[in-house]
């Protein structure tokens, strides 16, 4: 994976370089000390922009950049830090450059920080530190925060017992700042309910849908089992068959067995098609191909 992907990926980096860069400006406006052209040149050097890839070069260009102070470099160099590259791997001085970015107000930093926090990379683990930097994170909407933050509450972490009445809220945020896996998680809780949440499968068959429409592989499949199982809908095993058809179709492989047990295939016992349904499921998924099944209900 390329360098810059791996610090897109690990700390949610901002958006990469577009086009062409101008290297022999940046480099002249880098001499005079501007923190914008080294921050650009760390990224050009990290990705290979204009540029043969040269990771310690970034390196070095992110660090003169955000020893300067430059907004998103402090979060990057961490990022840097805990991947290894261009430089040793170092978690201590990634949580210092975290920390260093969030205290100059980057959102991003203090996700990356309280990241760091829960899972004790490079400082002593604190879920408590972590929900302090997260929630200030999620001020902002930053929305891995607002992930994280619903992922403490539902399951609990040391001293924090599960609330999933505050875990929902803290999803319901994270979708609405476009993170829309959430709806599985919001759909999982309805389904079975909880401390602070009572079980709502009508629900959960709205969250599941909503998944299942955008695309979701997880959500198709969820979607197929509440037919199935006739929770928060209507028992229908052919509408079952289609949706799990296209969850397998999207790569979810968990979707595979439930087809199996429907075409009567499965290693135990279990509801299933009788041949003129499984004909008319087969139909179906035909006439629909990779379309949502039941695209003409409307959310």
């Amino acid at each position: 994976m390329a360098a810059w992907l791996l610090i897109a990926v690990n700390s949610g980096c901002r958006f990469p370089n577009q086009g062409t860069p101008d290297l022999a400006g940046l480099e002249a406006r880098a001499g005079k000390g501007d923190t914008s052209a080294l921050y650009e040149l760390a990224r050009c050097h990290l990705r290979g922009t204009g540029v043969a890839r040269n990771e310690a070069l970034g390196a070095e260009y992110m660090r003169q950049a955000a020893e300067r102070g430059h907004a998103f470099a402090a979060n990057d160099l961490g990022a840097i830090y805990a991947r290894g590259l261009g430089v040793p791997r170092d978690l201590e001085a990634a949580a210092r450059w975290y920390r260093k970015g969030a205290e100059r107000g980057d959102a991003l930093a203090c996700y990356s920080l309280g990241a760091a926090y829960a899972e004790g990379r490079g400082v002593q683990r604190s879920v408590s530190e972590a929900l302090r930097w997260y929630r200030r994170a999620a001020a902002t909407k930053q929305a891995d925060a607002l992930m994280a933050l619903g992922d403490i509450y539902l399951r609990g972490r040391d001293e924090t017992p599960p609330d999933l009445h505050q875990a929902l809220g803290w999803y319901r945020k994270a979708l609405a700042a476009g993170r829309p896996e959430a709806l599985n998680t919001i759909g999982f809780m309805y389904e079975h309910g909880g401390p602070g949440l009572q079980a709502k499968p009508p629900l959960a068959f709205r969250a599941y849908r909503q998944a299942a429409r955008r695309g979701d592989a997880r959500g198709q499949m969820n979607l197929g089992r509440m037919y199935e199982d006739g929770i928060g809908v209507g028992k229908d095993l052919i509408a079952a068959y289609e949706w799990f058809h296209l969850a397998a179709g999207n790569g979810e492989g968990v979707a595979n067995h439930y087809l199996m047990q429907l075409e009567g295939r499965g290693p135990v016992a279990g509801p299933s098609l009788t041949p003129a349904e499984l004909k008319e499921a087969l139909r179906r998924v035909a006439v629909s191909g990779r379309a949502a099944p039941d695209n003409k209900v409307k959310r």
